[in-house]
């Protein structure tokens, strides 16, 4: 039933992530994310055989630090905190304050 769940609020957010996408002066374009896809017209996320079901608490905060972590890592170094980073969740974690209107919290799943 979680992993339902989990499709059901993934599908949400990759739409509601292109409806704001198209929203926003970006400098990538969609047209980078364009796949040759009967479903599907674009594609943010890289496919991977190797999911890691969120079966409980400890894996699905485990997986959602090392979400908001990977802007401040070595190898993207893109911001020193994460809560500075505009397109992480971090803020809402943090320090209560949500910028993005589709994201659901995931403290109130567990």
């Amino acid at each position: 039933m979680l992993c339902l769940k989990l499709a059901q609020v993934c599908c949400f957010v990759r739409t509601r992530t292109k409806e704001w996408l198209l929203t926003q002066d970006v400098h990538n374009d969609l047209s980078n994310y364009a796949v040759n896809a009967a479903n599907k017209q674009h594609e943010f996320w890289q496919r991977d055989s190797l999911a890691v079901h969120l079966y409980d608490r400890k894996i699905a905060y485990q997986k959602l630090d090392y979400i908001h972590a990977n802007p401040t890592t070595e190898h993207w170094a893109l911001v020193s905190d994460p809560c500075d980073y505009k397109y992480s969740t971090s803020k809402l974690y943090e320090m209560g304050v949500s910028e993005f209107d589709f994201v659901k919290d995931l403290r109130e799943e567990y």
